[in-house]
């Protein structure tokens, strides 16, 4: 809308600048009224707002956090993506969208990614909680139940490294798709249980607890020895 505008500011100005008769003999001249809108609208458009940046600088984000280079600490991920050069001046929009992408990179990926990418991934996404936070809860709230929903089995096992780094979205996650979570950990091995941290998961999460528990006490000796040695802590 504002390149429209400005594409007409140009054009009047055109006009204005280099003799232009009309048929009438009549050079164009802009009433005052007009020529004060222009100015307020030049103004507007071109002096007062600091530039923003849009798709092509998203792009470049979500191929920075990518990087080996990008920390996997989230305080070190908010020093970086806070600075003006990054998302220090973009978009919602384009926030929003950055967002999107890096969940669909996790739920929706199907060729997998490193343990230090998933980390990367997730202090990005903290980060962006903390500048943007009313954006991040509506993408939480709007995206990530339908990504769930349409993940497979091996997708969704991903919740759960997901769910140690950012625990607070399991509030945001229907009850369908809980109840899903759960059953899919009752289907898990327990070289999975061990891989997807659910023992960790279980000391920062109610409901993961319970369900990792019931599990566990319905293993064999030498499965519960599996499981334990696999725990950080003694969870059960």
């Amino acid at each position: 809308i504002e390149k429209a505008h400005r594409e007409r500011l140009k054009h009047d100005r055109n006009v204005c600048a280099h003799p232009n008769f009309a048929e009438d003999g009549n050079q164009f001249s802009p009433q005052a009224e007009l020529s004060l809108s222009y100015i307020a609208q030049a103004a507007t458009y071109l002096l007062i707002h600091p530039p923003v940046k849009g798709k092509v600088a998203i792009q470049r984000l979500f191929e920075l956090i990518n990087e080996p280079s990008f920390p996997a600490e989230e305080e070190k991920a908010f020093t970086l993506l806070s600075s003006e050069n990054n998302l220090g001046r973009v978009r919602e929009s384009s926030v929003r969208n950055l967002l999107i992408i890096l969940l669909k990179r996790v739920f929706r990926d199907e060729t997998g990614f490193s343990a230090e990418l998933f980390s990367q991934i997730t202090a990005a996404l903290g980060a962006i909680s903390r500048l943007y936070s009313n954006t991040y809860e509506s993408v939480i709230e709007s995206k990530l139940g339908p990504m769930l929903s349409d993940a497979t089995d091996n997708q969704l096992k991903r919740v759960f490294p997901f769910l140690i780094a950012r625990n607070g979205v399991w509030s945001k996650i229907d009850d369908a798709e809980k109840i899903r979570i759960h059953g899919l950990i009752e289907a898990m091995s327990v070289a999975d249980l061990v891989k997807y941290k659910l023992g960790r998961l279980a000391e920062i999460n109610f409901d993961i607890e319970e369900k990792f528990i019931s599990v566990a006490n319905k293993l064999d000796g030498t499965g519960q020895y599996e499981l334990m040695s696999g725990l950080p802590t003694n969870t059960l």
